[in-house]
């Protein structure tokens, strides 16, 4: 029976833990909503394509690559990232939707740039939260339910 008060203490622990050093990572992670924006221009727009080698099992996959200029404090950037995400550039299977983004950026248009203040050839097109953003918040919350359900139990039995 005291398995279950050390094994709910330390899930309670370790949720508040981890609660607690999400939030704190999602401080500094999240100050990219306040990058300042420059107006940039597009140099390129382009489909990068690549077959799969002999023997692959995988399909013929397209990645639009956006190339851009932009100016921050007199000095010139040329950036292709375009999301906030960890893979800068997303691939497709789909010829038609690897070319719906390429449309959205057509090579000679103006793009609005967001870059860091401290670190300004770090610069995306597009601010988005990445999918699953609130999983590793929820992963603490439910270690810290756990915890005191587990306790509980010890205590009622």
């Amino acid at each position: 029976m005291e398995f279950l008060l050390i094994m709910g203490g330390c899930a309670l622990v370790f949720g508040v833990l981890y609660i607690v050093l999400t939030i704190l990572s999602r401080r500094r992670r999240d100050s990219i909503w306040n990058w300042p924006t420059v107006e940039g221009q597009v140099a390129e727009s382009a489909l990068s394509p690549r077959e799969p080698r002999d023997g692959e099992k995988r399909p013929r996959t397209y990645t639009p690559v956006v190339t851009y200029i932009y100016t921050v404090e007199g000095q010139p950037y040329t950036s292709q990232r375009r999301t906030t995400a960890p893979y800068p550039q997303r691939t497709f299977t789909e010829l038609t939707k690897a070319a719906a983004v390429l449309a959205a950026y057509p090579a000679g248009g103006a793009v609005t740039v967001h870059y860091n203040p401290r670190a300004p050839q770090f610069a995306v097109l597009e601010l988005a939260r990445p999918a699953g953003y609130h999983a590793e918040l929820w992963f603490g919350v439910f270690n810290l339910a756990l915890g005191a359900v587990t306790i509980l139990l010890y205590m009622l039995l």
